[in-house]
């Protein structure tokens, strides 16, 4: 069975409470559905624990199971 690719990076958190109280160089991660990085699926806050690193290689959303592919 072959999963289905999500792309994943770290961009700054859009979390307006995190930038009030100066916290806006926080990483969330992001999830796309396409290589080109327009098409968000979800998008995990810096805060949330469980939360997949950097070269992991599979993330489970809404009980899915999805292979990681992390962009730059």
């Amino acid at each position: 069975m072959t999963l289905i690719t999500l792309f994943a990076k770290k961009e700054p958190t859009t979390d307006s409470v995190s930038i009030k109280h100066g916290l806006k160089h926080k990483m969330d991660t992001v999830f796309y559905r396409n290589a080109a990085c327009t098409n968000v699926v979800a998008r995990w806050s810096w805060d949330v624990s469980g939360c997949p690193r950097r070269g992991q290689k599979l993330v489970t959303l809404n009980c899915i199971k999805w292979s990681l592919s992390w962009k730059s």
